[in-house]
């Protein structure tokens, strides 16, 4: 699967709009406008050489390939006046207006509310929600997709430290929030706003004059060369290749939730997937068919303040590898693993982890948040409030 549209969960497709994914494995001519640099448009011809073996087929709900150009069975639709949970049309649009467009502080969403109620009263009617409360309870109460949302709880289970200040993360339990990936996977190939969305073989595209051009993700190299893994089965025939990938941004949340810190993790169609991993599943997609189709895991994608995060290692070093920061093309660097890491916690103390490795200790992430941040926030908080001498002297009995 390969376009760039995303839904509302952030999941991203790679697709040229209007290109069949049902197209045959052999050179497809595909036209394409190309601005020249005197202003005028010129159609230029766009050559696409799909993969043969993982070509997608059409099959029946149990997975028996359907003859050439067989219709989709048919689907029903929701209503058109189906607004729910919102009443009618104008309870959603207000919704979007107030809530998405417009992003209305709550405090104006109730004056706004309670000025349309005042203009109602002599009809002896009622605007579309009675306050901030009422249109949150609305949109918190929309069903979005079939996949549900499930929660566990971690703790670390190891040993304490016998002497000295347990470390908070320790003793502090973490919530995972989380959806079955698998079933996301199914929920997305079936939505059939993507239909004419995804290219649903690797693909190869060319110009006029035979270059090569990477645009979509199921036009680069590593999508082919999965084909070429996966096809080494020949059961895999016919089915059709859905690359996973994934991505991860740290976000903390407002102060009014206490600066907690969440770490989500996105995923899209290009999904642990494990059993459709290796043996193709069958699955409904967006044009209505059933097709096989086979997983994979596809990139992870993370900003490099991200990959210092996840790899725990000091800002402008590499987190692949354990170059040096004034020297990443050091030959003898090798690349990190957490095997290494563990050995080189257990052997050494943290500021040699730190200049020699890159390596960062618990305390050093407490102290970056703390001391840098929250710190001299109180600190500069106090004396615009209270002016330098007060302000010394509140610091000084804090201390």
């Amino acid at each position: 699967m390969g376009a760039e549209i995303s839904n509302c969960n952030n999941h991203r497709v790679s697709i040229k709009p209007g290109q069949s994914n049902r197209d045959s494995p052999v050179p497809v001519n595909k036209s394409s406008t190309k601005t020249q640099a005197d202003g005028a448009d010129e159609p230029q011809k766009i050559r696409r050489v799909f993969y043969p073996h993982l070509d997608s087929k059409p099959c029946n709900a149990k997975g028996k390939y359907l003859p050439e150009k067989s219709p989709p069975p048919a689907r029903a639709h929701p209503a058109m006046n189906n607004w729910s949970p919102f009443r009618d049309r104008v309870e959603f649009e207000t919704a979007e207006l107030l809530y998405k467009r417009s992003q209305m502080p709550a405090g104006e969403i109730n004056a706004l509310l309670d000025l349309w109620a005042a203009s109602l009263l002599q009809y002896n009617g009622h605007p579309p929600f009675a306050d901030h409360r009422d249109l949150y309870m609305t949109i918190d109460s929309t069903t979005l997709g079939g996949t549900k949302w499930d929660l566990f709880e971690l703790q670390y289970s190891g040993e304490l430290p016998m002497s000295g200040e347990t470390p908070e993360w320790m003793t502090k339990h973490y919530e995972v929030v989380f959806r079955d990936v698998r079933e996301l996977a199914q929920e997305m190939l079936a939505n059939p706003d993507y239909h004419t969305e995804m290219d649903s073989a690797p693909f190869r595209e060319f110009d006029a004059n035979g270059e090569r051009q990477f645009e979509d993700f199921m036009s680069g190299d590593w999508s082919w060369q999965q084909a070429d893994l996966i096809a080494q089965d020949p059961n895999t025939h016919g089915a059709m290749f859905v690359p996973w990938i994934m991505e991860s941004d740290k976000t903390t949340v407002s102060v009014a939730t206490g600066q907690n810190k969440y770490y989500p993790l996105y995923g899209s169609i290009r999904n642990s997937l494990k059993p459709g991993m290796s043996t193709p599943e069958v699955a409904l997609c967006s044009d209505g068919h059933y097709q096989r189709v086979i997983y994979g895991l596809g990139p992870y994608i993370a900003d490099y303040p991200e990959q210092a995060l996840l790899a725990c290692i000091v800002q402008g070093w590499c987190p692949k590898c354990t170059a040096s920061a004034d020297n990443l093309d050091d030959p003898r660097a090798g690349r990190r693993s957490r095997k290494h890491t563990e050995i080189l916690v257990r052997e050494l103390e943290l500021g040699k982890l730190w200049d020699e490795y890159g390596l960062v200790g618990d305390l050093v992430i407490i102290k970056g948040t703390f001391k840098d941040h929250i710190v001299t926030w109180v600190e500069e908080y106090l004396v615009i409030e209270h002016g330098h001498q007060r302000a010394n002297e509140i610091l000084d009995d804090i201390d």
